[in-house]
């Protein structure tokens, strides 16, 4: 029984079964029952993500920002996991809805407040091990890895991964970070707690991991205020947690975009490069 609606009939036979939009390569149920709603993520494409995600939230069990997950099954070869259904509205449409800036800062400091509060709990790889839950680890600066991403000029790339190479990290300068930190994938819950969801890239990283994410798609999408949004942010997130090696945070950001740019190999032509553009770019931004 693979497909997931009979499967998921038969697993949850006394819930009402919905399921919902999503913009992403997953697939999302909602299960109810009573006053209980639940949500059901199953693998569009990648099994391993949605494992990455459980066990980030499993080692995440306690905080407030997250999601509480529980359990992990599978729906033939797909991984699938039950967790929280948070009630409440994406960061990103409460921003793009604001026409007074001092209201969008509020929203950047709300996120710095929740990444610093993630981030301060210090979830390392012996914790990781020690639990079971075993998460991806940076692969920066090895950079085997970014070799797929084989449309960029060579010459650009080259002078990308000598970029990263200013990043040198010991095994106790990792924690646990989101990987594809942002606004994008925030709710704001009904009691105005934000919440972080979709963990599948997950990964034992720097800080800088998630600060750099904010700091790319802010300055890409909202170059009129982009420092002052992330001023904003950056000061609540140091308001719980210290702001550590500063001068890497360029690196990061290119990490960042080679990071995704191996995402896109199966891609059209036009996608890739919009990111070959966005990678020069980032190379030459003042953040």
């Amino acid at each position: 029984m693979d497909k997931p609606t009979d499967f998921l009939s038969e697993k949850y036979k006394n819930y009402v079964i919905t399921p919902v939009t999503s913009g992403g390569t997953n697939e999302l149920y909602m299960i109810s029952r009573n006053d209980e709603t639940r949500l059901v993520k199953i693998a569009g494409i990648n099994s391993e993500d949605i494992v990455n995600e459980y066990n980030a939230l499993q080692l995440l069990s306690e905080a407030k920002e997250t999601p509480k997950v529980y359990e992990l099954f599978h729906i033939g070869q797909r991984a699938a996991i039950e967790m929280e259904f948070i009630r409440g509205r994406s960061m990103l449409d409460l921003i793009l809805e604001q026409n007074d800036r001092q209201n969008i800062y509020f929203y950047f400091e709300k996120l710095g407040r929740a990444l610093s509060n993630l981030h301060s709990q210090y979830l390392s790889n012996a914790n990781a091990v020690r639990k079971g839950n075993v998460i991806r680890k940076i692969a920066v600066p090895d950079t085997e890895d970014l070799l797929e991403v084989d449309y960029v000029p060579r010459e650009l790339f080259d002078e990308a991964v000598s970029m990263l190479k200013n990043i040198k990290l010991n095994d106790c300068d990792l924690i646990l970070t989101h990987g594809d930190f942002g606004y994008h994938n925030t709710i704001i819950a009904e009691d105005g707690t934000a919440i972080l969801i979709d963990w599948e890239f997950a990964e034992l990283n720097h800080p800088l991991n998630d600060i750099a994410n904010i700091y790319f798609w802010t300055h890409l999408h909202s170059k009129e205020d982009a420092k002052e949004r992330c001023r904003h942010f950056i000061s609540a997130y140091a308001e719980n947690a210290p702001v550590r090696d500063e001068d890497l945070l360029m690196a990061f950001c290119i990490y960042k975009v080679l990071s995704i740019m191996k995402r896109t190999l199966n891609l059209p032509d036009h996608v890739k490069n919009e990111w070959v553009r966005r990678l020069r770019w980032v190379m030459s931004e003042h953040f």
